[in-house]
């Protein structure tokens, strides 16, 4: 993980000094809705089911642009999904008796990512873009309370933390206000860590929990 923040961090400031002096420089504060996709938003409890729901993501990113319209970005932020549990706690008490209440910490994840994008100018711009870097996510934490013919107890179920590479497409409609712009944005955010899973019974193995999230947000940012 240090590495690869360090080679992100290092390409990122070769980009910089390598700039020309034509090139225009936008700071951007970006905002938007989640909205889970395949097994990150699966609901039926399997080994790879994420259970995620919507959730909220926030970014802060600075562009470099230059007259042809090629630009490269860095970017940072972070994403956050609350767990669903749909109609767990039913399938819980046909199958087991009593009454269950089952609950978890939300997905949450960090990421940093250098990024390449063109723009089209227009009376607004139209810009696309890649950024691949790497991710910090940490695995909720699964809570079940029950209670059977008058005995209650708790089970838990530890969350764990991994890193992976990530990817983020964009797309963005930017209206430049002055030296000021807001813009409506479009994204997609692709990652594979792995966690460390702890069962009932202590014992531990390993699951590759795909992360997919559709991101569709606003912005708002400064050219200097």
């Amino acid at each position: 993980m240090r590495k690869g923040i360090k080679t992100v961090m290092l390409l990122s400031l070769l980009w910089f000094f390598a700039g020309a002096a034509s090139a225009q420089n936008h700071l951007r504060l970006n905002a938007g809705y989640l909205i889970p996709s395949g097994e990150y938003a699966d609901k039926s409890f399997e080994e790879n089911s994420g259970m995620a729901g919507d959730g909220f993501g926030y970014s802060l990113e600075y562009l470099r642009t230059y007259p042809s319209g090629m630009g490269w970005s860095l970017l940072a932020g972070h994403h956050t999904n609350p767990m669903v549990f749909g109609n767990l706690e039913a399938l819980a008490e046909d199958e087991f008796g009593g009454e269950w209440r089952i609950s978890g910490d939300p997905w949450s994840y960090y990421f940093v990512m250098p990024g390449f994008s063109y723009r089209i100018s227009w009376f607004m711009d139209i810009e696309v873009s890649l950024s691949a870097g790497y991710v910090y996510s940490v695995s909720p934490e699964i809570r079940m309370d029950y209670t059977i013919s008058e005995t209650s107890d708790k089970i838990s179920l530890a969350g764990s933390a991994s890193d992976a590479p990530a990817v983020m497409p964009a797309l963005r409609f930017t209206y430049p206000i002055q030296r000021w712009e807001v813009s409506l944005r479009w994204s997609a955010f692709l990652a594979r860590p792995q966690f460390k899973v702890t069962l009932l019974d202590g014992e531990k193995y390993n699951v590759k929990q795909y992360i997919i999230n559709m991101n569709l947000g606003l912005g708002v940012g400064y050219r200097f």
